[in-house]
């Protein structure tokens, strides 16, 4: 809950303004189970990952303005990996934004211009392969 300190001098901004890109509350929670396949030989683990960002001012404006209002936004990721006991590789399944929400990072006007108003938004639901090999 961050908010300005003493008023700048010469600045609209009065003290206690809210600042720029900084909600109120954000958080993140991990798990991750690690186990075992049948396959004698090989490690695996599922890990989830949550994180959430509240709703923020992307501007630091003197007074509220829709245009440089950023809404709140969470992402669930998941990721699936298989790695040999003792090898230097491993292989990992991800999925990021699985619920495939839409991520807004950031807003503006362009040039203070309301019809032009623009936001800065994350890829959606995206998934992969990913493969390591660990020199030793």
């Amino acid at each position: 809950d961050a908010k300005l300190g003493a008023q700048p001098v010469g600045s609209p901004l009065l003290e206690g303004t809210r600042l720029q890109n900084s909600p109120i509350w954000q958080g993140s929670a991990s798990a991750q189970y690690d186990f075992t396949l049948p396959i004698t030989g090989f490690s695996s683990f599922l890990r989830a990952d949550f994180s959430y960002y509240g709703w923020q001012w992307s501007n630091q404006s003197s007074e509220p303005n829709p245009f440089f209002y950023v809404p709140a936004r969470s992402t669930l990721n998941f990721r699936l990996g298989v790695a040999p006991t003792n090898g230097n590789w491993d292989v990992e399944f991800y999925v990021d934004n699985s619920l495939n929400r839409e991520q807004i990072y950031g807003a503006q006007s362009f040039f203070g211009e309301p019809a032009t108003n623009q936001a800065l938004v994350g890829r959606p639901r995206f998934m992969g392969f990913m493969v390591r090999y660990n020199w030793r």
